[in-house]
């Protein structure tokens, strides 16, 4: 019980925080926008790479809200060492991951939504295209939170240019699902590809036993 106490603590204190960056959280999402604005804009103009050009905008609008979005949840931790605070006062690293992770899905699910939303209204696509976007941008935004808060808790917030340097070479993977995966909206005709919808998961699942052994690790470093 006093564990869930100190768990549920830290959850109300990363809410109070979600609350009181909402604007920001709201900025990004209208500088995605203009993202996916842009390239649409683009794709009209270059009919042939249309679903490519469509399918790169989104994953830059997601990547540039994640990335900003979760900056507050890493760096308040890292500049206020209250991660060494967590781990000495008996919180599992699986609970705090659990509970970065809820926040991060928190913060994103507005970005997600509107993303999706633009796209539904301004190619006109149908109802079960808009859901199977918004599923899969949600799960493009997820994997790519897991990564972030990994990387920026191991080399201490994003100053760190060892940061940009393991981030790059991660982005590949999730960069090539994003293309293939993106393309059944933006391109419907064809077949589905079951093995990119598996890579993103098979992603996901990785990076979340990769974030947990390294987080379990250096907790109990702390």
């Amino acid at each position: 019980m006093r564990k869930m106490f100190k768990i549920f603590h830290i959850l109300v204190l990363e809410m109070k925080l979600f609350v009181r960056n909402f604007f920001t959280v709201v900025l990004l999402s209208a500088i995605g926008v203009g993202f996916l604005l842009l390239s649409v804009s683009l794709s009209r103009i270059v009919p042939a790479l249309s679903a490519d050009i469509l399918s790169l905008g989104l994953w830059l609008a997601i990547l540039f809200t994640t990335l900003l979005s979760l900056f507050p949840v890493i760096a308040r931790d890292c500049q206020y060492g209250l991660v060494q605070q967590y781990a000495l006062a008996g919180v599992d690293c699986f609970e705090y991951l659990l509970e970065k992770l809820f926040v991060a899905l928190l913060r994103l699910l507005l970005p997600v939504a509107v993303y999706s939303f633009l796209i539904f209204y301004l190619l006109e696509i149908d109802a079960g295209q808009f859901w199977l976007l918004f599923i899969l941008a949600l799960l493009h935004a997820f994997a790519l939170s897991e990564l972030i808060i990994w990387l920026g808790s191991l080399t201490g917030e994003f100053s760190n240019h060892v940061f940009f340097l393991l981030f790059l070479p991660f982005l590949l993977p999730h960069l090539l699902s994003a293309r293939y995966l993106f393309r059944l909206v933006f391109e419907p005709s064809g077949a589905y590809p079951w093995a990119w919808f598996y890579w993103l998961l098979s992603y996901l699942i990785i990076l979340f036993a990769g974030l947990w052994l390294v987080g379990e690790f250096f907790w109990e470093e702390f």
